[in-house]
């Protein structure tokens, strides 16, 4: 088994990019970002906030504005996810 060590990182080993959220499968998380969906695994430790506040990733609704924060040289695991814009809409009204 892999382990993923997330404490002895600092900032500046980290990478970030945007998108708004899809859905949650297999453990891992799906965004859409200009069009194309984008797939990380989430980290066991992985950190969920909404307004600076810890958030349960069962909460998160489709299109919700979200910061995903990865490490540099890995980049396929989300460490830290920042609900940080919208209400989002229904698990399968509209489209994003």
């Amino acid at each position: 088994m892999i382990h993923h060590k997330t404490t002895d990182e600092t900032p500046d080993d980290n990478d970030t990019h945007e998108g708004k959220f899809v859905r949650i499968a297999g453990g891992k998380i799906v965004t859409k970002f200009e069009g194309v969906e984008h797939t990380h695994r989430m980290a066991a430790d992985a950190k969920v906030t909404r307004d600076g506040k810890p958030y349960k990733i069962e909460d998160l609704k489709r299109g919700n504005q979200l910061r995903i924060t990865t490490r540099k040289h890995n980049k396929a695991l989300a460490v830290e996810i920042e609900c940080i814009q919208g209400a989002g809409i229904g698990p399968t009204q509209g489209t994003i």
